[in-house]
């Protein structure tokens, strides 16, 4: 079969077994966009692939068992998309791959790896300036946070080995959606961070985090999710949480908050789950004033 013009091969999620010979890919110089994802082949790759494979723009080879960044990444200068989640890639993300990609990357998945860092400068600067969604979720990077390029709109980056707190410049990301940073982390909650007007999804679960919790939402806000659960948060919760009004999901559990039970979040018109659990919440729960507080509640954890 004569496939010289094909430009896109989704044969992601199937039951393929076998070994793929990248070097076949070879022979379709117009392929743009590879997916091989979800399936159960292993790849065969020659070292001089570099100069004859296409030019991908997107690129899907999660669960290969490929334990290292594959060479003629080297050469594709054009990808725009790339998958490889759920490898066995050790050791740091290397400066060739960073160099290469560096103009049009805007999707990276390396999440459940076991990769350790990344081979870049003192500074630690994400090279990418276009990039868009980064996950390094579950692996085992060490180190402070790298600094993020301003068009970053989700990072995810829980469960590693990461150490220090989050920085301030993260409080300038305006186009940031969904933040991940669970585990290990510590330090004062920064205090700007819950009034990003993008910000969508905050997870920070399993950190050290001390001090109050800052005034989320004080300002115009787009806040769904808040997991702030497992840290150790002290005071009372902002007044200016009521002004969440697209929050539907709200975990504080396991910190040292000392309040009332906030039954002025009743007003919130979509939300969900309020988990208040092993606190030192205190006082009546009381009637709601009218019928119609908390009108969409379906999980509530007031326990411990």
């Amino acid at each position: 079969m004569n496939l010289t013009q094909l430009t896109d091969l989704v044969l992601s999620s199937n039951k393929f077994n076998g070994i793929v010979d990248f070097d076949k890919f070879s022979k379709l110089g117009n392929l743009a966009s590879l997916h091989l994802s979800g399936n159960q082949l292993s790849l065969q790759i020659k070292p001089d692939l570099n100069a004859t494979l296409p030019k991908f723009e997107h690129l899907w080879l999660d669960s290969y068992n490929l334990t290292e960044f594959p060479e003629f990444l080297n050469n594709q200068h054009e990808l725009i998309d790339l998958h490889l989640s759920a490898n066995k890639i050790h050791g740091q993300i290397p400066k060739w791959f960073w160099n290469a990609t560096r103009e049009k990357l805007e999707v990276l998945d390396l999440s459940y790896n076991f990769l350790t860092g990344f081979d870049q400068n003192s500074l630690n600067i994400l090279p990418w300036k276009n990039m868009v969604y980064f996950n390094v979720v579950s692996n085992r990077v060490q180190g402070s946070l790298p600094v993020l390029p301003q068009s970053i709109i989700d990072f995810e980056a829980g469960n590693n080995d990461f150490t220090g707190g989050i920085s301030p410049l993260f409080c300038n990301l305006n186009y940031l959606r969904v933040l991940d940073l669970s585990n290990n982390l510590r330090g004062i909650f920064p205090q700007c961070l819950g009034n990003s007007s993008a910000l969508e999804i905050l997870r920070l679960h399993n950190n050290c985090f001390q001090g109050n919790i800052p005034q989320i939402c004080a300002n115009k806000n787009s806040l769904k999710m808040v997991d702030l659960s497992y840290n150790q948060l002290q005071g009372k919760l902002p007044s200016s949480m009521a002004n969440c009004i697209k929050l539907e999901f709200l975990n504080l559990g396991n910190n040292h908050i000392n309040d009332i039970f906030p039954s002025w979040l009743g007003s919130l018109p979509v939300f969900r789950a309020l988990l208040l659990r092993s606190n030192r919440f205190h006082g009546e729960i009381g009637k709601p004033p009218t019928n119609h507080e908390f009108p969409n509640l379906c999980i509530i954890d007031l326990s411990y």
